[in-house]
């Protein structure tokens, strides 16, 4: 019995449709501009590719302003400096919310604009 979703008789024109799959009207199998699909061996970085390493001019007179999508783990990591791995954020993060349990009662609703004291073992050196 013939599917009803497609038809066996080749359509005009040699059997090319064009259609990739992919429904964005720019998208098509000779395009050089259209993204790989991902592959299953693809990761994603647990932290910003780009060098946001700021963990010094971060911290004003003992404080550090939350922003925008951060979390006490990325506030840590970005004090602690690229160099520490996940091991290190994991046991010194709660730290930082031990410090701060008063304004932030759960570490995971963290408020954008919340201003966090940095405890001491924190402070980026030359801070």
């Amino acid at each position: 019995m013939p599917s009803p979703f497609w038809s066996s008789q080749e359509p005009a024109g040699g059997g090319q449709t064009g259609h990739t799959g992919d429904d964005r009207p720019d998208a098509t199998a000779d395009s050089p501009t259209a993204p790989p699909a991902p592959s299953r061996g693809d990761t994603f970085p647990s932290r910003p590719t780009q060098d946001t390493h700021a963990g010094a001019d971060r911290v004003v007179e003992g404080t550090v302003t939350v922003r925008g999508g951060e979390s006490l783990w990325s506030i840590t990591a970005d004090l602690l400096g690229p160099e520490a791995d996940a091991a290190q954020i994991a046991a010194t993060w709660p730290e930082l919310w031990k410090a701060n349990a008063a304004q932030v009662p759960d570490p995971d609703l963290l408020q954008a604009g919340t201003v966090l004291t940095v405890p001491d073992s924190l402070h980026p050196s030359g801070a």
